[in-house]
C-alpha cells in the first residue's frame, strides 16, 4: 500500500474514531497495522486503537497497544488535547511502570554484572595464587629426633635455629681441637722420656693430662648440652618450598 493510501486510510480510521465508532476503528486500525511500516503511521494508528480499546472496556489489550508505542519511543507522550483525562491517566500509569520494571531491569543486569567482575577478581586473584603454589610448592619435612642428638649443632640446623647451630659448632670444634691436641702432645711424651728432667717432664705431663681431662669433660658436656638444646627446642616438622617452571599457558591462566 502507498503511503497516500496509508494516510487516506489512517485519516478514516482516526475519523470513526472521533465519531466514537470504536468497533469499527479498531478493525480499521488493526488492518492498517498488517499493511504498514512506516514508524509515525505505526505510532499514530496504535495510540488510537488503545484508546479506541478501553472506551471499549478491553484495558488488556489497550495495555498491550501502549507497551508496543513505548517499545518503540520510550520517551512517547500523548497529546492532552486529542484524547480524555481517563485514556491520559491510563496511558502514564502504564508507562510509570514499564519504566519502573525497566529500571529494576537494569539494576539487575548492573548488579549481576557487578557480581560477575567481582567473581571475575576473585579467579584471576586464586588463579595467581594457584600458579604460586604450583611454581613453588611446599613439602612438609618430618624431623627426627635421631639427628636431634647428634653433636655439633646437627639438631640446632634440623630445627631451623643457625646462628645457636654456628654457635655450637664452633664452640665443639674448639673443644674437639683441644681435646685432641692435648691427646696428642700427651702421647708425643713417650718419645721423650730418654734424657729428660724428671721433674720438669712430670710437669708438662701433668698439664697436659689436665688440660686434656678439661678439654674432653668440656666437650662433652657441651655436646650433652647441645643434644638437650636441640631436643628441648624440637621442632617435629619444617615446610620446604622448592621452585619450579610451568608452561605460560595453562589452564590457571583463565578466568
Amino acid at each position: 500500500m502507498a503511503q497516500a493510501q496509508q494516510l487516506e486510510a489512517l485519516s478514516e480510521a482516526k475519523q470513526a474514531y472521533v465519531e466514537q465508532r470504536h468497533e469499527q476503528a479498531v478493525l480499521q486500525f488493526r488492518q492498517l497495522l498488517t499493511q504498514t511500516t512506516d514508524t509515525p503511521i505505526v505510532l499514530e494508528c496504535r495510540k488510537y486503537l488503545a484508546a479506541s480499546l478501553l472506551f471499549l472496556g478491553k484495558k488488556q489489550p489497550a495495555q498491550a497497544e501502549y507497551l508496543a508505542i513505548l517499545e518503540m519511543d520510550p520517551e512517547y507522550t500523548l497529546d492532552p488535547l486529542a484524547f480524555p483525562n481517563d485514556v491520559l491517566f491510563f496511558f502514564e500509569k502504564i508507562k510509570y511502570e514499564w519504566n519502573e520494571d525497566r529500571q529494576a531491569a537494569r539494576d539487575e543486569q548492573a548488579q549481576q554484572e557487578q557480581l560477575r567482575e567481582q567473581e571475575l577478581v576473585r579467579l584471576r586473584a586464586e588463579n595467581i595464587v594457584l600458579r604460586e603454589m604450583a611454581e613453588n610448592p611446599t613439602f612438609e619435612h618430618k624431623n627426627s629426633r635421631l639427628i636431634a642428638s647428634i653433636p655439633f649443632g646437627v639438631g640446632q640446623f634440623q630445627n631451623e635455629d643457625p646462628i645457636t647451630g654456628w654457635a655450637v659448632v664452633i664452640i665443639s670444634s674448639v673443644l674437639a681441637a683441644g681435646s685432641i691436641t692435648t691427646a696428642i702432645l700427651h702421647n708425643s711424651l713417650n718419645n721423650q722420656i730418654e734424657g729428660a728432667d724428671p721433674e720438669k717432664f712430670d710437669r708438662v705431663e701433668q698439664t697436659l693430662r689436665y688440660s686434656n681431662w678439661g678439654f674432653t669433660a668440656a666437650f662433652v658436656t657441651f655436646a650433652l648440652g647441645g643434644i638437650l638444646d636441640a631436643h628441648l627446642h624440637f621442632v617435629p616438622s619444617r615446610k620446604i618450598t622448592t621452585r619450579r617452571t610451568i608452561p605460560s599457558q595453562t589452564l590457571l591462566d583463565t578466568p
